[in-house]
């Protein structure tokens, strides 16, 4: 029988793969809607001179997306103190 004052429990997945997996799902999102058109190109007839045909979307290395991600640390941080006691 295990000592259970001595024993720490441990998690599958670790927090850092928690992490990660929401690093996963940012990137899945912001990739997924890369090239999407814009609605003038599909409502209307094709608009030669407009300079962007699809949506501009975010660089998963763009400043936004690195803080969002520092942001996710943040709170599988604060997150992970109870189970770790």
């Amino acid at each position: 029988m295990n000592d259970t004052e001595t024993e720490k429990p441990t998690f599958d997945p670790t927090f850092d793969k928690v992490s990660q997996l929401f690093y996963d799902i940012m990137e899945t999102m912001i990739n997924s809607v890369k090239g999407l058109p814009r609605v003038e190109q599909m409502l209307f007839h094709p608009v030669e001179d407009l300079a962007a045909e699809c949506l501009e979307t975010v660089a998963v290395d763009e400043e936004l997306v690195v803080k969002l991600k520092a942001r996710v640390d943040v709170v599988v941080k604060a997150n992970s103190h109870g189970p770790q006691r």
